[in-house]
């Protein structure tokens, strides 16, 4: 059985490059404004890896591919990226969850990485169409309120006996097939709900003793 693994807050410092998701946009804090030279390079290229969630910029000064983007107003709008859907899903949560710190990884990109927010969901009535081998984190919604956080193998957890007469509709879930990091973000997801809730735990963890 695995161990458990308090997660610490992150606080981006002022002073740090960051770069906040809107629903429209990619926004730039000071910090990266200036060690990017955004005066001067007005133009971005995007790429992503979406199995690890992660999303790099490479700053341009002048526009030599027709794939790059414009920078206006220290935030570049691309359309494409904001339809996947583990990339919307980060722009709707709330003010300061969706400020990512940005890391240099290569000489020429930065590089935010997303949290899994349970981009993929599901009515529960459809649950027999869920990959048998899919693993990760998951959330139980019954009319729109969170009754459950778990992770696991996401359709073997609901076909737990002792859920079959739990009250929900809706799954909510992200792939994650590294046990631990699913671990991790579970307690990630936990510990947000508590705090926004009083420090109450959702309904059926409170009964399941998890959490």
């Amino acid at each position: 059985m695995g161990e458990w693994v308090k997660i610490k807050k992150t606080y981006i410092k002022r002073d740090e490059p960051s770069v906040t998701v809107t629903k429209q946009s990619f926004c730039f804090n000071a910090a990266m404004r200036k060690m990017t030279e955004l005066d001067k390079n007005t133009y971005v290229s995007l790429f992503v890896n979406e199995e690890e969630r992660k999303i790099a910029f490479e700053f341009k000064s002048t526009n030599d591919d027709i794939d790059d983007y414009k920078i206006t107003s220290a935030s570049c709008e691309c359309r494409e990226l904001m339809k996947k859907n583990w990339v919307s899903k980060v722009s709707e949560l709330k003010k300061g969850q969706n400020v990512f710190a940005a890391k240099k990884e290569t000489k020429s990109k930065w590089v935010i990485t997303l949290c899994p927010s349970f981009e993929d969901q599901m009515q529960r009535s459809d649950s027999n169409k869920l990959n048998s081998a899919s693993s990760g984190i998951y959330r139980y919604l019954d009319n729109g309120n969170i009754v459950y956080i778990g992770k696991g193998k996401i359709r073997d957890r609901l076909n737990s006996p002792e859920r079959k007469n739990w009250k929900f509709d809706v799954i909510e879930y992200s792939v994650i097939m590294d046990d631990e990091q699913a671990l991790q973000w579970e307690a990630f997801w936990i510990d947000r709900y508590k705090s926004s809730n009083n420090n109450q735990l959702p309904a059926y963890n409170m009964i399941s003793g998890h959490g």
